[in-house]
């Protein structure tokens, strides 16, 4: 935005997933670039005592702590492909249902 533009002009949703600090405290890595509301929220981040803790969407477990949200996050990116995938799936009608063990 320039300081000579008449009205300010919000910034575009970067392209792919992002940090956004939501309150003091609490942050999310979110895809806001995507059409469909449900898969925008990738991970919820809280400042804990010992430091930021990451949580996965629908997700096994937690993550940290990290010294910052931002190193968390670029945790996130480097690990997001081998995270473990979701514990919980809608199957049947039924939301909370357990996947399968693959036996």
């Amino acid at each position: 935005m320039r300081r000579d533009s008449p009205a300010p002009m919000p910034p575009a949703a970067p392209q792919g997933p992002a940090l956004y600090l939501t309150s003091p405290g609490v942050a999310g890595i979110e895809d806001r670039s995507t059409d469909w509301p449900s898969r925008r929220y990738l991970a919820t981040l809280v400042l804990d005592w010992d430091g930021w803790i990451l949580t996965p969407r629908l997700g096994d477990g937690s993550h940290g702590p990290f010294s910052s949200a931002e190193a968390a996050f670029g945790w996130w990116l480097q690990h997001r492909d081998s995270l473990p995938p979701p514990r919980r799936v809608w199957r049947n009608g039924d939301p909370w249902e357990p996947r399968d063990s693959g036996d």
